[in-house]
């Protein structure tokens, strides 16, 4: 995971880009009022056949036990 969030509080993160990623980009644990903000996160497959791009287990945000998320611009994934 690219970027993890754990045991914080009043963070904002912005102009993140994350390309490719092998699991779960943004991953955010105990987590309490964290700001996002021009989030873009891809994970595209270039052998999927046309028509078709799902990539197993990429989610954008992985959020266990997080409260008072603050949504800046909506996130990209």
């Amino acid at each position: 995971m690219p970027f993890v969030l754990w045991n914080v509080s009043d963070v904002d993160v912005r102009n993140f880009y994350i390309v490719q990623p092998q699991l779960w980009s943004i991953n955010m644990m105990n987590a309490t009022d964290i700001v996002f903000d021009n989030i873009y996160v891809n994970a595209t497959s270039p052998e999927a056949p046309a028509g078709y791009n799902w990539v197993q287990n990429t989610d954008g945000f992985s959020t266990p036990h997080l409260l008072h998320p603050v949504p800046g611009k909506t996130p990209q994934c």
